[in-house]
């Protein structure tokens, strides 16, 4: 991770979305790598902590921009003038990081049983590489927690568009706290496949990058729409943390309904019409932050086209 600066001049950036940039991190290197930990502190252990919320657009808040804790990536544009780096016509591109990630005060959530597995449950933190197209929405992820990683694949909603948004994580593996993995994603046959590889090993692969094709019980979250093909033009790649408490349990309620835009969410396990209910409706400003955290480390980030 030699050269990470987030500076003006420097060749990394933060994720910024509509003014509002993904800063709740302090981004920190050495010879060990990069470590990133939340901007706040737990006034009951004094642990870092995330500081950075939002509420719902009712109360004026940003919504789901609450998701977003920290989030850099390298400051290159492909030939669109969008981040990322050209996908290619043959061949592929690819993006491989060597991470570690540990979460903090998750059991201490106000989700009761809604919540069975607090050290693994993706919604209320988690950290990891992201691979993404700003022009589509398209995002290629891996997430990982203190005890599972899960392959992470989502179609943003963008204002105005009627095609298929949505979330999916997929459970790949079971991992001890802090184990470092390395993670990888490949899209080829000309931008339209994604491949996840854990350690080496494929362990996701979907053949119509944009398409549901996935089974819903690993949908976190539908915005319905109409379902397209997408081959993203460019690809950037970074590292970031988050937490998603809109994401959907098992039984298919989510947990905070983050956004108060009229039809913005659906049940992921019926599709629409069917409405998506949640624990707390209202978005509680405690429901979202309780001194939580996630850090982050890296040793390395490669980017290959071709």
């Amino acid at each position: 991770m030699n050269g990470f600066d987030t500076s003006d001049y420097g060749r990394w950036q933060l994720f910024e979305n509509a003014g509002v940039k993904a800063a709740d991190g302090i981004a920190t290197t050495s010879s060990q790598g990069l470590k990133v930990v939340p901007t706040g502190t737990d006034p009951n252990t004094g642990e870092p902590a995330f500081a950075y919320t939002t509420g719902q657009q009712a109360a004026g808040g940003g919504g789901d921009k609450d998701h977003m804790k920290w989030l850099a990536y390298p400051r290159h544009n492909g030939t669109t003038g969008y981040p990322g780096y050209d996908t290619p016509a043959t061949g592929q591109w690819s993006c491989e990081a060597n991470v570690s990630v540990q979460t903090r005060n998750m059991e201490k959530h106000p989700f009761g049983s809604a919540v069975s597995d607090p050290q693994g449950d993706i919604r209320l933190g988690s950290a990891g590489m992201v691979a993404a197209d700003l022009q589509t929405g398209m995002v290629l992820d891996f997430h990982i927690t203190n005890n599972t990683v899960y392959a992470f694949y989502e179609r943003l909603r963008f204002p105005g568009t009627s095609y298929a948004a949505f979330t999916y994580a997929v459970p790949v593996a079971k991992i001890t706290k802090g184990a470092w993995v390395t993670t990888k994603v490949v899209v080829d046959n000309g931008g339209t496949r994604a491949q996840w590889k854990l350690n080496g090993t494929t362990v996701l692969t979907v053949n119509k990058i944009g398409t549901m094709e996935l089974d819903r019980k690993y949908l976190q979250i539908d915005h319905g729409g109409t379902q397209e093909a997408v081959r993203p033009k460019q690809l950037t790649c970074g590292l970031g943390s988050f937490s998603m408490l809109d994401g959907a349990g098992t039984e298919g309620r989510g947990l905070v309904r983050l956004d108060s835009t009229d039809g913005f969410y659906y049940n992921p396990r019926q599709g629409a019409p069917a409405a998506q209910t949640f624990v707390d409706e209202t978005s509680k400003a405690g429901s979202r932050l309780w001194g939580q955290g996630v850090d982050l480390r890296a040793n390395s980030l490669k980017i290959k086209v071709g």
